[in-house]
Order: structure tokens, then sequence, then C-alpha cells
């Protein structure tokens, strides 16, 4: 899928949307960089560990899984189980995916739900070592469930109106957001 065969308005909003995400999960990355080493350098040069590092750490790690799984998903990153779908006939095999995309989504959307519930209730507590609340890092399950809902949903909407399944290519991203 091209960026020609967007709307411009829907094509401002896919670049965006990548941009952000992309810049957030570059960001988190060289983070993760930054402490690990900063870590390596106190405990074994100047012999004193900082004590927020490895929660840190952990905390940026879920954030940039959670961040990225919809990307993964429509660049086509996710493991999939096709083979016995791909020896379907090519209606069948289109029939069994979308239903499959199906379950996957109202699984999703139900994580999502679930995942803000229990943020809701961990909202009064605080990281052991970070002055961080707990609210901010259990988010992150529902924020990343409805990121893969949203590619899920896009997928579906996409299949149903053409009639044929996407080639893999067509929903990564930086050729979208072109």
């Amino acid at each position: 899928m091209q960026a020609r065969d967007l709307p411009p308005p829907l094509t401002r909003f896919v670049r965006g949307y990548v941009a952000i995400l992309e810049t957030l999960l570059i960001s988190g990355v060289a983070a993760v960089v930054v402490i690990a080493t900063l870590q390596v350098f106190f405990r074994y040069v100047v012999g004193a560990s900082l004590s927020w590092s490895e929660e840190a750490l952990r905390y940026i790690m879920i954030w940039i899984t959670s961040l990225g799984l919809g990307l993964a998903y429509s660049r086509g990153e996710m493991i999939g189980m096709e083979l016995l779908v791909h020896l379907l006939p090519p209606r069948a095999a289109l029939v069994v995916t979308q239903a499959g995309r199906v379950l996957v989504l109202a699984m999703m959307l139900t994580i999502a739900w679930y995942g803000w519930k229990f943020a809701w209730k961990t909202r009064g507590g605080t990281a052991t070592a970070i002055p961080v609340s707990m609210f901010l890092i259990h988010i992150s399950v529902a924020v990343g469930s409805l990121l893969v809902a949203l590619h899920v949903a896009a997928t579906l909407v996409l299949t149903f109106c053409r009639g044929t399944e996407p080639r893999s290519t067509e929903f990564h991203i930086p050729e979208i957001a072109e």
C-alpha cells in the first residue's frame, strides 16, 4: 500500500503516527544504551552501582516493547501459523485469516480492558527505586494492546474492502509513510 492509495489527511496521520512511534522507540533504545553503559561504568570503574538503573532499564524496555508491537504487526514481523492456511483455496484462506484477525482483535481489546483495570488499581503505588507511579508502568499493557488492535483493525478493513489478502510488503509502514 503506497501513500498515493490513501486520502491526503490519512496519509498525513499515518506519517505523523509512524514518526512519533519511531522517535519514541529510538529514544527508548538510546536511553537503554546510555543507562546500561552508565551502570557498567559505575559498577566496574567507580565501584558503586547505580541503585535505579536496573529498574529504569526494565520499565523502558517494557514500554519499547508495548509501543513497538503495532509496528511489528504491520511490518509482518510477528510470528504467524500460516502453513495450513496456505494449503486452503484462496477464498477459504481469506475467510480463515480474517476470522483469525477478528479473534486477535477481540483478544487485544480484552487485554487492553484488563490492562487498564490493573493499571488503575495500582495507580497509588510507586516503583521501588525510581519515583514513578506504577500506573505509568502498568498502562503500557493497555497501550500496546490498543496499538496492535488498531493495526489489526486496519488490516481487517483494508482486506474486506479489497476482497483480497494484502501482500506482506503492503503494510510496511515506511512505504505507507513515504
